[in-house]
């Protein structure tokens, strides 16, 4: 299974929802669970957006590479939605992505980590104090992504 900290994630293999074959798994791990944004007024140059490290990890332990098919530059999508499961951002929206066909094999034994920031304000605004989850996807043809829960909460 796709396991996120606890929660056992979603896997996608070959395009379909389905379980993963044997040995491979994938993690989705948050710099912090609980984030806090600074609310207090601001005297001089405007504070910096709140962002988080987030890693997603794809594990080879079946015995045999994992071939992973791309149809173009892009590799990942991070998508952050709400407390009702409603898209609110996406990763890639707004950016352009070349087509071409690659191919990234996964070893026996080797460990794919992909190393991310996502910023808590969204179209300009801090997001609002509430829970969130954010899903990071491979968007190869053998799918994979992971999701983890988040909170964030404002110091007043």
């Amino acid at each position: 299974m796709c396991a996120t900290k606890g929660i056992v994630g979603k896997c996608q293999y070959g395009g379909y929802p389905t379980t993963p074959p044997a040995g491979i798994t994938s993690a989705l791990t948050l710099e912090a669970y609980e984030v806090w944004i600074d609310r207090m007024p601001v005297v001089g140059a405007p504070r910096p957006a709140r962002e988080i490290d987030v890693r997603f990890s794809l594990s080879n332990h079946s015995g045999q590479p994992l071939d992973l098919n791309f149809i173009s530059s892009q590799s990942y999508d991070i998508i952050l939605r709400d407390d009702a499961g409603r898209e609110i951002w996406r990763w890639s929206e707004n950016k352009l992505f070349t087509r071409v066909m690659r191919s990234r094999r996964i070893a026996d034994g080797e460990r794919l980590a992909i190393d991310e920031r996502v910023s808590m304000r969204i179209h300009g605004q801090d997001l609002p104090e509430g829970n969130y989850e954010l899903e990071f996807q491979l968007v190869s043809q053998e799918r994979f992504s992971g999701r983890a829960p988040f909170r964030v909460r404002y110091a007043h």
